[in-house]
């Protein structure tokens, strides 16, 4: 038979060892107060009942004997889960406005990163251009020369061969999709930005 140990002067008075561990999340205070009311509702279950026999009059003594200490228990565990369920409340608003500092922390950050960013991109597409325009101007450079080798025989075909290489269109895009990119959702999936051959003058 189990032993019940009651310490009816509070949390308080409550040795350490027998004390509940405090809960950290709503998760787990809304788990403590779910227990609470489960033990409630059995405890009131066995006390119902014996307050209706008492009132018809047909309960037994040690029927009787049993209503004062559950219905203290009853008053505990009422205590007890109006108390959790203030500390579900506090946790809630405790955890609520921890993810709205958090969500707000996150756009600042979003914010400063972003503007890097873009000037980042600016600098890389702006080299992305340039260094287009110095291999456009390669491959016409190198096509004139290639052209001055030209005899009765037509150009070597070494010759042409390297100038079909060279003229081959730079896109990493088919092979950046194959490796394991893929197109963004939301803002952006639809942002194309040109990258132009461009030289100065």
């Amino acid at each position: 038979m189990a032993t019940q140990v009651r310490f009816h002067g509070g949390t308080k008075d409550v040795p350490v060892s027998f004390r509940d561990p405090k809960p950290v999340t709503a998760a787990e205070v809304k788990l403590k107060c779910d227990q609470i009311a489960a033990q409630k509702d059995e405890l009131d279950s066995r006390l119902s009942p014996l307050l209706g026999k008492i009132q018809a009059g047909t309960a037994t003594p040690q029927e009787t004997a049993l209503v004062p200490d559950l219905a203290e228990d009853s008053r505990i565990l009422t205590g007890r889960l109006k108390r959790a369920r203030t500390e579900l409340m506090i946790a809630e608003d405790t955890e609520a406005s921890a993810t709205a500092r958090g969500r707000r922390e996150r756009f600042d950050t979003l914010q400063r990163t972003t503007r890097k960013q873009r000037a980042e991109f600016c600098r890389l597409v702006r080299a992305a251009c340039i260094t287009l325009g110095q291999l456009c101007e390669g491959v016409d450079e190198a096509t004139k020369i290639a052209n001055s080798f030209i005899g009765v025989g037509g150009m070597n075909p070494l010759d042409k061969n390297a100038l079909t290489e060279m003229s081959e269109h730079p896109n990493p895009l088919p092979e950046m999709l194959d490796s394991g990119f893929s197109p963004t959702t939301g803002f952006g999936w639809d942002i194309s930005i040109p990258v132009v051959p461009l030289k100065k003058g």
